[in-house]
């Protein structure tokens, strides 16, 4: 009578995979749903519900300011900061509601780090300038390496 051949080590080998398999599988999904979450979260952290009515750019920024962490920065004496307008926006990011509003008022923005938002007039953030010219000492001469 033979005797058969015992394959028990090799069915332990295969448990042993299957249990890797799942284990990596179960892996990059949990990386991925957080990956997920975390794009979601980061997307929907900037929005606003603004009511304007009768109000100046400055008050606008007050309001922003008022809802989010955003700071704004700009000059007391931008022709734009006071203009009246109104309108309303629910939900909207900061990109619309700033281009929305400053659209008309011939401003511009840029935003910087830690949220800091540089309010400027669209005449000087288009402006380009050309220098050209020669570096002299006392004597007239062109410097090195200038």
């Amino acid at each position: 009578m033979k005797k058969k051949p015992n394959h028990e080590p090799f069915l332990f080998l295969s448990k042993r995979r299957k249990i890797l398999l799942t284990m990596k599988l179960l892996l990059c999904f949990i990386l991925f749903s957080m990956l997920n979450v975390s794009g979601s979260i980061f997307s929907q952290g900037t929005t606003f519900d603004l009511a304007v009515n009768g109000e100046t750019v400055k008050e606008v920024f007050k309001d922003i300011g008022s809802q989010s962490s955003y700071r704004f920065l700009y000059n007391d004496d931008f022709a734009g900061l006071n203009r009246v307008g109104s309108f309303n926006t629910r939900e909207n990011d900061n990109d619309a509601v700033l281009n929305k509003f400053l659209a008309g008022a011939h401003l511009t923005y840029r935003e910087l780090e830690n949220e800091l938002i540089v309010i400027t007039p669209m005449e000087v953030a288009l402006q380009q300038r050309t220098v050209s010219g020669k570096v002299a000492d006392e004597l007239n001469e062109p410097l090195i390496g200038v």
